[in-house]
């Protein structure tokens, strides 16, 4: 079965690119209804979204999802720390085009990210530290339990 991202979350900035903002501003924010749940780094009230995490509850899977890469292949690189891992994707286009894979909630690097709070995406060449401090380091926490 293909997990589906509801519209509206689809259509929160997917459209800007990865480099388009500085870190100023943007935050994790958790958000959810019923069983499924949503981590995203974005600028709060506006549609700039870098990355965002979905699943639904004791899944042990995260679905990551950003805009397409303007020239770079289909895939998300992550770093926390030492660990990195290089993801393939899928190119979604039914709605707003999207990028999205799907990974066990043990892989390393979400693992490490959910103990101290430390991601980068690289995407079109620009690394984007997306590290979590204070109340964001407790809604990653909790997106994570809820996860499984």
């Amino acid at each position: 079965m293909r997990y589906r991202l509801p519209l509206i979350l689809v259509a929160i900035g997917l459209a800007a690119p990865l480099a388009a903002q500085d870190r100023d501003g943007l935050d994790w924010s958790l958000r959810g209804e019923g069983d499924s749940r949503t981590l995203a780094f974005e600028l709060p009230d506006t549609d700039l979204l870098h990355l965002g995490l979905s699943c639904e509850r004791g899944s042990g899977q995260v679905t990551l999802w950003r805009a397409p890469p303007a020239d770079t292949r289909p895939e998300f690189r992550l770093s926390s720390g030492q660990l990195a891992a290089t993801l393939p994707a899928t190119l979604d286009t039914e709605d707003l085009p999207y990028l999205s894979t799907t990974v066990p909630t043990r892989d390393p690097v979400l693992q490490r990210f959910r103990t101290t709070g430390e991601l980068t995406l690289t995407a079109d060449g620009t690394a984007k530290q997306m590290d979590a401090t204070g109340p964001q380091r407790e809604r990653i926490a909790s997106f994570f339990r809820h996860c499984g």
